[in-house]
């Protein structure tokens, strides 16, 4: 039984320079992020790209499992090379997030907007709390001051229509949202195209584009716990209020005070 990932369908429908050109799709595998992390050992081009069906070991930030049934959403990773020092990493997951949620947008016109919570996740506001239809897990690899690669790894719940109790009351999927079903090859075309165009003028323009980008799409206020930045050893409490121009979370704890944060506590 042929997938609607399987190379011949990307292919018909892809329209980058770059990305997705160097295309493997696998039925089942552990991780499409560790094969692309294992291709980049071997020189595989930037913008090689590998989907699954299913992951038997998918993953998020932290390393939290993502739930990866078959046959129904979204599991791709793609191999960057970007010309950029370690330190300017971080907004890249940004303006990933960004372009995700362009994506997701375009294909909801009437729908919800997809925002995004720093620094990784894509949600639809929703009461009592923001349910996740997608996560995003970057991954660097660096020699000396200069980064080797990055592998982008995303997970979009697509066509799901149901999830395990401890996930119901915090994920959606496109599905649950528009009452349809969804090509997922046409999903991975269309980000990869909005995305590439995003990603050379990051390139060009520096952090400042991507978090530009990223506060386009930004949900604040939602509760954070972060170790005190001023080294008390203590874990605060408070809200999301923005991003700055490196990328980082600004914070504000209970007391009123601001602080810049790179990490969070899950």
């Amino acid at each position: 039984m042929t997938s609607d990932l399987d190379e011949g369908a990307v292919s018909a429908l892809l329209r980058t320079q770059t990305l997705g050109r160097a295309y493997r799709f696998f039925p089942e595998c552990h991780s499409t992020s560790d094969l692309v992390a294992e291709a980049a050992t071997k020189d595989a081009p930037e913008g090689t790209l590998f989907a699954a069906d299913a992951q038997t070991a998918g993953r998020g930030r932290m390393g939290r499992v993502w739930h990866s049934p078959p046959g129904t959403n979204l599991y791709f990773s793609m191999l960057l090379r970007p010309s950029i020092a370690p330190a300017d990493m971080p907004p890249l997951t940004l303006l990933v997030g960004a372009a995700l949620a362009t994506t997701i947008n375009l294909v909801l016109p009437d729908g919800p907007r997809a925002r995004l919570k720093w620094p990784n996740d894509v949600l639809f506001e929703a009461e009592p709390r923001p349910l996740k239809v997608a996560g995003i897990l970057t991954e660097m690899s660096t020699a000396s001051t200069r980064v080797r690669h990055v592998v982008v790894g995303i997970g979009l719940n697509v066509n799901v229509d149901a999830f395990p109790n401890e996930l119901g009351a915090i994920a959606t999927s496109l599905a649950l949202v528009a009452g349809k079903r969804f090509s997922r090859a046409e999903l991975l075309c269309s980000f990869l195209s909005i995305f590439e165009g995003a990603y050379a003028k990051y390139l060009q323009h520096g952090a400042s584009y991507a978090v530009d980008l990223f506060r386009q799409h930004a949900i604040y206020g939602l509760p954070v716990r972060f170790a005190d930045p001023r080294g008390s050893g203590v874990t605060l409490s408070g809200w999301s209020r923005d991003v700055d121009e490196g990328g980082a979370l600004i914070a504000e704890a209970a007391d009123g005070s601001r602080h810049r944060l790179v990490s969070v506590e899950p």
